[in-house]
């Protein structure tokens, strides 16, 4: 696995959430947002990318900080 820098990965985080409220802008009811598959997609994308950003982040810091990551972490 190739590492990024942390805040790369903080910046992926941060332009997944401001193409999700671009993307909803203008949404004022659950009905409108399922009106259109696009607008359910797009956001559905960005929080993927928001997971695994969180995640690989936190991978990182524990590999920085010498600490011993479990893979079950998730699931404690």
């Amino acid at each position: 696995m190739k590492y990024r820098n942390i805040s790369v990965w903080l910046e992926d985080i941060l332009k997944a959430i401001e193409e999700i409220e671009s993307f909803t802008a203008g949404i004022t009811s659950y009905h409108q947002f399922l009106e259109n598959r696009i607008i359910v997609l797009a956001p559905e994308r960005d929080f993927e990318i928001i997971a695994e950003a969180f995640e690989k982040s936190f991978i990182i810091k524990c590999i920085i900080n010498n600490n011993e990551f479990k893979k079950d972490y998730w699931l404690a």
